[in-house]
């Protein structure tokens, strides 16, 4: 009896992981919170890597600036970890330099990543950049003055 409550459980849980795994990102983070197990099972490797496989999805690296708690001033440096299975696993830095100064990473959404000048700088810009390919554009962030005078 005990193993057929087994058996069931983990057939419930193979289809449930294999039907969520098919969903977009953004309805799983809410679904997280239906359950211990859901959200167990949906920040699972795993389940990622699966979801990922489904939708074509490919995690190729990560890119990550430091922020100091003692240190007012912006950092320069823009760091990667490549994930594939060819890079050594090694942290390269600078990773922005196609980029004509330095930035501070603002936000990033499917490969693509939006930077400012780091301060302090007399001709402040945004940037909107693809790290990939290197591809990038310059916004001129005119506002900044306004900033400065409140």
């Amino acid at each position: 009896m005990q193993k057929m409550k087994k058996l069931k459980s983990s057939l419930n849980g193979d289809i449930m992981f294999d039907i969520l795994s098919r969903l977009p990102v953004k309805p799983l983070l809410g679904m997280k919170r239906v359950s211990r197990g859901w959200r167990a099972m949906i920040s699972s490797f795993p389940f990622i890597k699966s979801q990922m496989e489904k939708t074509g999805l490919s995690l190729t690296g990560f890119i990550f600036q430091e922020k100091f708690q003692w240190c007012s001033d912006d950092i320069k440096t823009v760091s990667h970890i490549a994930l594939d299975s060819q890079s050594s696993k090694k942290v390269l830095h600078n990773v922005f330099d196609f980029l004509p100064e330095y930035v501070v990473i603002l936000a990033s959404c499917d490969g693509l990543v939006c930077c400012r000048s780091c301060f302090p700088c007399s001709d402040p810009s945004v940037y909107l950049c693809n790290p990939s390919n290197k591809e990038w554009i310059r916004i001129q962030w005119p506002w900044h003055k306004l900033n400065l005078l409140r």
